[in-house]
């Protein structure tokens, strides 16, 4: 299963950026056949994926990551409005939003990018107007979501949350009593990172007081206590993605090539 996971990951990686790529040498707007391998790719990968949405963090991070980017792509390689290309790359961030449940930057970067060309390319000026304000309220997600950030602030636990509680229906469709357990995980995950972040922001705060009066015994244990418990996550993380991807990983970004994006 990891194996033909890794497979098709790296396969819509590689073949959307060559898709990409010529569009960054030849300027001449792709169509959605161009992508048909790293979209085919994408369908066998969402069939086999678990059927009731519950990943892990470095899951959702990594697979969300890697739908986005393809989308991202889709829509960057377009110099006109291209309404079947654009629900594509729509449905694409749909399922990546409900795989990382809102709560990546990646995904709100690339739904900012989709929203930033339809509002220079939509027929209708109000459709535009709405996208272009769409496109800041994803710039914003993107920063609030953003890995470092919550090191210590994690606002996606409070996604989740939010986002659970708009798609009980979703999470409770093999029963109710599925429904309850995905919500227990996801309010036992909201407190965790709740007391997490004051215990976090009262070491933090007390340490320096603490070195300030001249206890620095004091302030010099609680500063370390503040300091380690978002490094121990960073680190965390980085070793499930390692053990997911392998040591030597690399996960896409997402680069602008389209000169209708300045």
């Amino acid at each position: 299963m990891q194996q033909t996971l890794n497979l098709l990951l790296n396969e819509i990686e590689n073949e959307s950026s060559k898709v990409h790529q010529t569009f960054r040498y030849t300027g001449v707007h792709s169509d959605l056949e161009d992508f048909s391998i790293a979209i085919d790719a994408f369908e066998k990968l969402d069939k086999i994926l678990k059927p009731n949405g519950d990943f892990s963090d470095t899951e959702a991070k990594i697979i969300g990551t890697y739908y986005s980017v393809l989308a991202f792509r889709i829509v960057d390689a377009s110099l006109r409005y291209d309404e079947l290309k654009f629900n594509k790359a729509k449905s694409i961030l749909e399922r990546a939003e409900e795989i990382t449940i809102g709560g990546e930057p990646v995904v709100h970067q690339a739904k900012a990018h989709l929203q930033r060309k339809l509002s220079q390319l939509y027929p209708s000026k109000i459709e535009r107007a709405f996208s272009h304000a769409d496109k800041y309220l994803h710039s914003l997600e993107r920063f609030m979501y953003n890995e470092y950030i919550n090191l210590i602030f994690d606002f996606r636990a409070q996604s989740r949350l939010r986002y659970f509680l708009h798609n009980f229906k979703k999470y409770s469709h093999d029963g109710l009593l599925n429904g309850f357990k995905r919500g227990a995980k996801l309010f036992g995950s909201m407190f965790y990172d709740s007391a997490r972040t004051l215990t976090v922001l009262y070491c933090g705060l007390s340490g320096v007081s603490d070195i300030a009066k001249g206890d620095y015994k004091s302030g010099i244990i609680k500063s370390v206590i503040a300091i380690g418990i978002p490094l121990s996550r960073y680190v965390y993380r980085r070793r499930k993605t390692e053990e997911m991807l392998g040591f030597n990983y690399q996960i896409p970004e997402l680069k602008y090539v389209s000169r209708a994006n300045v």
